[in-house]
């Protein structure tokens, strides 16, 4: 499995946490008007990041096993279809239907699955490998090799001379060999969708302009220089905290 990490914006939610401790040390001296820097609107915030990044990362791991699953699912697929392709070249089907299986036996061994496939990223992340397209290479080859699947066992369906004594070369373990492959892409396509989902509303609770989790600490910070000055030692303990923003 590929790994994920969450560091950058679980550092955000730390510092998050650190400024509230020093807020809630400064007593009745931190006392803003704007909602959103006010203390109980700062541990919300950070309960919501927290929630954020957890659900993050389940989503990952659910992600992730599904990929892992897909790519069993193929295993031994090329075998399988070389016996397929012997048992239809010494059976009683025309050469025409010969020459089609052999090439969508062509295309289907060709068509590899990626065995470290890459978690799809939206905007934001603190790794640049995590920055991929919505639709990873892994998904497109999985999709490629069940359509080419699926033409393989329509067309072996329309001959009456494939008719193999091999349970596994029989028609009906391909259409369940081809419904599980299904299955299991669409598990893949539902989780992927999931985990772009999840990080879309990640970035936004963290990273908008106006009301995001950077912007908030770094309001608080303005606010602490506003009210207790520059020089002062309340301002020097929130001034190091760090808030950043993650490119996209």
């Amino acid at each position: 499995m590929t790994t994920f990490s969450e560091k950058g914006h679980a550092k955000n939610v730390a510092n998050l946490g650190t400024m509230i401790s020093y807020a809630t040390g400064f007593g009745t001296g931190y006392n803003p008007s704007k909602q959103s820097i006010t203390l109980p609107a700062l541990n919300t915030l950070r309960e919501e990041a927290q929630k954020s990044l957890v659900s993050l990362n389940t989503l990952y791991n659910n992600w992730s096993v599904a990929v892992e699953v897909q790519q069993h699912r193929f295993d031994g697929l090329n075998v399988l279809l070389t016996r397929i392709l012997n048992s239809v070249e010494s059976g009683d089907v025309s050469p025409a239907v010969r020459a089609g299986v052999k090439a969508l036996n062509k295309k289907l061994q060709g068509t590899r699955i990626r065995k470290h496939a890459t978690a799809p990223s939206v905007h934001a992340t603190e790794n640049p490998k995590e920055k991929l397209p919505t639709i990873s290479t892994s998904r497109l080859s999985a999709d490629s090799r069940m359509e080419n699947f699926e033409k393989l066992t329509q067309l072996l369906m329309e001959q009456p001379g494939y008719h193999p004594n091999e349970p596994d070369l029989q028609l009906s373990a391909l259409q369940a060999m081809l419904a599980d492959f299904k299955k299991n892409n669409e598990a893949v396509k539902i989780a992927q969708m999931l985990l772009s989902n999840a990080r879309i509303s990640r970035n936004k609770l963290f990273y908008d302009r106006e009301t995001g989790l950077v912007k908030v600490g770094l309001d608080v910070k303005k606010y602490v220089k506003s009210v207790f000055g520059a020089t002062s030692p309340e301002y020097t303990q929130v001034s190091g905290v760090e808030f950043t923003m993650q490119k996209n």
